[in-house]
This record gives C-alpha cells, sequence and structure tokens, in this order.
C-alpha cells in the first residue's frame, strides 16, 4: 500500500510538472514594406523603430526631436521596398494551452527630404503591423501621406 501512494505521489508530480512547465522565447519576424515613395524622398534614410502600442508611435510623429537612437535600416532594400526585422516573443507550455504572443503593434519610419528651397527636412510616420504570426506584407504610400515635417 505504501508503495502505490508513492508511486502516485511520484507520477502526479511528474504529471502535474509537464503540465505545468513553460518556456519563454524570443524571436523576429519579416515585415516585407512595399512603399510608394516621392521623388524628394532620400532613399537611403529611411530607418524604422519598433513600438510596442500605438501611443508610443504617436508620441514619436509628435515629438520634435529628430533623433536615431533605436531606429534601425532595413536589413535588405530595394528601390520600391524594405525588409524589416520586427521582434517578437512569448511563452509555450507541453500541450499549447497558455500559449502567449507578443509582438510590436506598428512602426515609425523616420526619412529625409529636400524641400523646394534644397534644404532637408525629417519626417516620421507610423506604419500599422498587421496581427497574426509570422512574417507580414505591409504597403505605405508616402506620396500620399499626411507627413508633417520635424523641427
Amino acid at each position: 500500500m505504501r508503495r502505490l501512494a508513492i508511486t502516485i505521489c511520484i507520477l502526479a508530480f511528474l504529471t502535474s510538472t509537464y503540465f505545468l512547465t513553460s518556456a519563454r522565447w524570443s524571436g523576429y519576424f519579416t515585415a516585407h514594406i512595399d512603399l510608394d515613395v516621392p521623388p524628394e524622398a532620400e532613399r537611403d534614410s529611411f530607418v524604422y523603430y519598433e513600438c510596442w502600442n500605438d501611443n508610443v508611435a504617436q508620441w514619436l510623429c509628435n515629438n520634435d526631436h529628430v533623433g536615431v537612437h533605436g531606429f534601425e535600416p532595413a536589413f535588405r532594400s530595394t528601390s520600391d521596398s524594405d525588409f524589416v526585422s520586427v521582434s517578437s516573443g512569448g511563452t509555450s507550455n507541453a500541450f499549447g494551452i497558455f500559449d502567449t504572443y507578443h509582438a510590436p503593434t506598428s512602426l515609425v519610419l523616420q526619412y529625409r527630404q529636400k524641400t523646394t528651397d534644397e534644404t532637408r527636412q525629417f519626417h516620421r510616420i507610423p506604419i500599422p503591423i498587421p496581427p497574426g504570426r509570422g512574417d507580414r506584407a505591409i504597403t505605405v504610400d508616402l506620396t500620399r501621406a499626411d507627413v508633417k515635417p520635424l523641427r
């Protein structure tokens, strides 16, 4: 009887450990951004910032401080698209019962644009990231975007 009780306790412990064990993970997905760029925009100045909520993205776009701390260039660019690595993370358990997934809600694009008097001004625009898992495709039309210059 004692052996049976010990065996049941050990099996219960191992089973609960298996079910309650979770792993934290972090990774990246690729955001493929198709761009419609006006001729005044300097294509080599495009840098991106990950925002984990929309308030941060709006603050960055409304803040007149021009800086590049935290902004990163795309890991691959063509004349009309950028490929940006976006971080993600979450937790998983043995059976996927309590999985979580976290990713930024938007990117902020910062770029320089020539003005009519040949000076250059910085611009920022928020780019919403579509929900989901895995790589994402995003289209941004900067020719029609209402973007005010930073001071």
